[in-house]
């Protein structure tokens, strides 16, 4: 498959969170929150978060932050961990990036007949699925997702990719290293304001 555009080797992260610490002061989430409340947040302040519970964190963000001494949240989405099941998002670039079909019709998506055959159409149609996909109501959005898998072919699991999750044991590791904080991030990551109350409530408080 095509490197994926939106994560990071380590040796960019590397360069990205040296700049970061030269130029501002990171904090650990709770006490950013803590400090703002009180206004005596220091200048330029910033704080590192991690979205969805990779394994890439452990194996690649972790040591970085170890040996520069940032502190960092976490946010995890609880339900696909220690599975070979990745995030919705995840899955679409799975499956575009490994399908052997040349174009695709997403009429029903609004977007027309789109061709597949180079990465540069397969990403832009997937970024434009993406962002149609967050519009939907939650039940529509995996209902679409599901098809969309199924048309473009089978994206397998993500074992080996940058969107394996951290099983339990990882995540408690992480959080030994007092560098690290973990906080919930929904259950099955769906976009939350498209959803019931009562599915809200489930995603809240079972990721909690």
């Amino acid at each position: 498959a095509p490197r994926c555009s939106y994560v990071l080797d380590v040796a960019t992260l590397r360069q990205q969170l040296e700049y970061v610490r030269r130029h501002y002061t990171v904090l650990p989430l709770a006490e950013a929150l803590e400090r703002l409340l009180g206004n005596t947040l220091p200048r330029r302040a910033a704080v590192l978060t991690f979205d969805d519970g990779t394994r890439n964190l452990a194996t690649h963000a972790a040591p970085v932050l170890r040996d520069l001494d940032l502190p960092a949240a976490v946010f995890l989405a609880t339900g696909p961990m220690g599975t070979d099941d990745p995030l919705w998002p995840d899955r679409l670039w799975l499956a575009f990036a490994r399908t052997q079909v040349p174009e695709i019709d997403l009429t029903a998506l609004g977007l027309g007949q789109r061709p597949l055959r180079i990465p540069a159409d397969r990403s832009e149609t997937r970024e434009a699925a993406v962002e149609y996909l967050k519009g939907l109501p939650d039940p529509e959005r995996m209902a679409r997702v599901e098809w969309l898998v199924g048309v473009l072919g089978p994206e397998r699991d993500a074992c080996g990719s940058p969107f394996e999750m951290l099983n339990w044991d990882e995540a408690r590791a992480l959080m030994r290293d007092d560098r690290v904080a973990l906080y919930p991030h929904t259950v099955t990551h769906p976009i939350l304001s498209r959803c019931s109350d009562a599915k809200v409530d489930q995603e809240v408080a079972e990721s909690c």
